[in-house]
């Protein structure tokens, strides 16, 4: 049986569930993030410039496993805090977006209100010229 790669995908969408395809996730590649883990790019470990040699306490094939092991862990963890700081963003964009339409909908319902209160207060000037007209007929 060949060995396939394996795909790893952390959603920031909020309320997904289901799984990706391949070519899913290649209609979307502008939008997401792709990252080997295997193999180990060198160039992401700091070199160390020392001219003692390295004191090993673990067997090499040990000492590899774990590292590669802790490495595997820190690349998902660093993909699950940028998959969860995306999502944040886009959450802080809805709630702006909703803090603006509730903006909009307060300066429309303030427009309304001046508009009634100014038709109440117009009614009742009618109102009193009317009867302060009728008073003077009468008299």
């Amino acid at each position: 049986m060949p060995k396939r790669p394996a795909l790893i995908l952390i959603c920031a969408e909020q309320g997904f569930a289901g799984p990706f395809s391949v070519r899913v996730l290649d209609m979307v590649a502008d939008d997401i993030g792709r990252s080997a883990l295997f193999p180990l790019d060198a160039g992401a470990f700091v070199q160390v410039q020392d001219d003692n040699s390295l004191l090993l306490t673990l067997a090499p094939a040990r000492l590899v496993d774990e590292l590669t092991a802790k490495y595997m862990h820190a690349q998902l963890c660093a993909a699950a805090l940028h998959g969860f700081a995306a999502e944040n963003a886009a959450r802080m964009e809805a709630v702006a977006s909703a803090r603006n339409q509730i903006q909009r909908q307060l300066a429309d319902l303030q427009a309304v209100e001046r508009q009634v209160r100014q038709e109440e207060i117009t009614a009742e000037i009618i109102e009193l010229a009317a009867g302060e007209t009728a008073s003077r007929e009468r008299v």
